[in-house]
């Protein structure tokens, strides 16, 4: 078989055990929870991270107030105030670059938006640069307009108009950049009030941009960390979980499986089977229901054959009674010349009382085998000749009913077997009683018997009407009829079942088996066989060209002689 091939073997094998063990749901069921756990954190974590970084790429614009940089930017606009004075733009340049170092981060809502970075403009009345330091592209005497960021000089604008944030009492402060940064603006005054300059204050866009930075960097930090560990413990985290969900689910598994065997076998007739009670939860109070309806159907049978074997056994009387007075008319009539109405009503009444006694000898038969009561002496036996007995005794009955020809090919040489002979006499008259029933009229009946490896196997063949495939698991059951019309519909419905309790009672096996008609193109052929218990081959040999039912028993042989083998154990 080709890798591919055993693939595909593999996988359908998996499939099958998974749709027919619910221990293999049971273990897949906490695997896929496990994972479905674990790809759930992953998402949220992932989830948050994307969340934390848009509301910090969002959360610009709304952070319009620095208090660190506000105060900073008024002390150093009051410190310049001495140096303005002297109008020396490289001395101012040179303070501001000095200036720049003292520069420290913050504690503002910002994080920290003041760093070694931010830039430092100072800006004279007439709207123009004095000194720059950090600021991109402003030197002396650019104007505040052409300024980077533009909100920087019109907060400087603004500055020098006098203005100031009046709520805050502090310097103006204004987000620039798409809100990626801040600029500030404070007035410089001599000491009579009058404005002189204006100090300005600007961050660089990466510092302000990394506003919310740390928060988002915690965030994304720990949820990479925890993605990474989750995905490094799905590994050993599914291990333990489908081996804790096999084990749990071998433990369900191995108590429904006992329950099921315990079902199987009640439905088999095995009312003595009882399942272990392990636990309290549903399926231990399920086993106790179960275990008290099997009590139940046990003391329930037991009083069904009490009751069947004491009617048998009290209709026995009061029949060999009624039997023996019709005998007894029917004697006198025939000495007396009587009445011919007379004799034929006693004749019935005979016939149909032999017949009820027959009945009633069956039922009897069949509890004493239910009850394990029935007494079987074995012996050695020529089946020939027990088969030719049963034969004889039906022979002139079978013509009798519509010259049927029943004929026994028994081989005389077959080895012997160890066997009750009145028993096995009864089951052959059963199934030869049972063919001549549904055999129709010029019909023929044979028994046949032949030896096959350790076995010997026994066909009572007829050419009837055969038996439907859908009424074969019901024909061993008691007073089970077929609704097959044939010759003759008498019958108590029990022979066949008394066949299989006395084949299983000495160590056989009953059970049939249909082949295609060859004539009949509907016609069903059926197979009874009486199996050792031994371990078998199937050695059973095409029916005769007629159409009809045959009935097959097997008995445990020895393989060479003729001496006796006693029925063996089943394994």
């Amino acid at each position: 078989m080709k890798p591919w091939g055993r693939a595909r073997a593999w996988v359908g094998s998996m499939r099958e055990r998974f749709a027919t063990r619910l221990g293999w749901k049971l273990a897949a069921s906490h695997l896929v929870v496990v994972l479905l756990t674990l790809v759930l954190l992953i998402a949220l974590l992932g989830l948050l991270s994307i969340v934390s970084s848009r509301l910090t790429r969002n959360s610009g614009p709304s952070l319009v107030y620095d208090p660190d940089m506000a105060e900073l930017t008024r002390i150093l606009a009051t410190l310049m105030r001495e140096h303005l004075a002297s109008g020396d733009t490289d001395e101012l340049t040179a303070l501001l670059e000095q200036l720049k170092p003292e520069v420290y981060t913050g504690s503002g809502p910002l994080g920290g938006s003041l760093n070694p970075g931010t830039g430092i403009v100072l800006a004279t009345p007439d709207g123009t640069v004095l000194a720059a330091s950090g600021i991109p592209r402003a030197t002396t005497g650019t104007p505040l307009a052409s300024l980077d960021p533009p909100e920087l000089g019109s907060v400087l604008q603004a500055a020098l108009a006098g203005e100031r944030d009046i709520s805050r009492l502090g310097p103006l402060m204004q987000h620039a950049g798409g809100g990626q940064m801040l600029v500030s603006a404070y007035p410089i005054t001599d000491q009579e009030g009058r404005v002189i300059g204006a100090l300005g204050l600007r961050t660089r866009p990466p510092e302000l941009g990394s506003t919310g930075v740390p928060l988002t960097f915690v965030v994304v930090a720990i949820s990479v960390s925890l993605i990474a560990l989750l995905l490094t413990a799905a590994i050993p985290a599914g291990l333990l979980s489908s081996g804790a969900g096999f084990l749990l689910a071998r433990s369900f598994g191995r108590r429904l499986a006992a329950l099921e065997e315990a079902t199987e076998a009640m439905a088999r007739g095995d009312l003595s089977r009882r399942v272990a009670v392990t636990s309290r939860d549903e399926l231990g109070r399920l086993a106790e229901r179960f275990n008290l309806l099997a009590e139940r159907l046990q003391e329930i049978e037991r009083r069904r054959r009490a009751f069947v074997a004491n009617v048998s056994h009290e209709l026995r009387t009061p029949l060999a009674v009624i039997r023996g007075h019709v005998e007894t008319q029917l004697e006198r009539l025939s000495t007396q010349n009587g009445s011919a109405d007379l004799r034929e009503t006693l004749q019935i009444i005979g016939r149909e009382a032999e017949t009820l006694d027959d009945l009633v000898d069956d039922l009897f038969t069949l509890t004493r085998l239910e009850e394990e009561a029935l007494p079987l002496a074995p012996t050695s036996i020529s089946l020939a000749s027990v088969a030719q007995e049963a034969v004889e005794a039906i022979r002139a009955l079978a013509l009798a009913h519509g010259r049927i020809s029943v004929r026994s090919l028994v081989p005389p040489d077959l080895p012997m077997v160890l066997a009750d002979r009145t028993r096995l006499r009864q089951v052959l008259n059963n199934l030869l009683h049972n063919a001549l029933r549904h055999t129709p009229d010029g019909g023929v009946v044979v028994v046949e018997a032949r030896a096959t490896g350790g076995e010997i196997e026994v066909a009572v063949t007829d050419t009837g009407t055969g038996i439907a495939p859908e009424e074969l698991p019901h024909i061993f059951d008691r007073y089970y009829r077929s609704e097959r019309s044939g010759r003759h519909q008498g019958g108590s419905g029990l022979g066949l079942a008394i066949v299989k309790q006395l084949v299983e009672a000495q160590g056989g096996r009953a059970g049939p088996r249909v082949a295609p008609a060859r004539a009949r193109a509907y016609t069903s052929r059926c197979r009874w066989r009486l199996v050792s218990r031994a371990p078998l081959v199937d050695h059973t040999t095409s029916l005769p060209p007629a159409p009809g039912r045959q009935s097959v028993c097997r008995r445990a042989i020895r393989p060479q002689g003729k001496s006796a083998l006693p029925l063996s154990s089943r394994s």
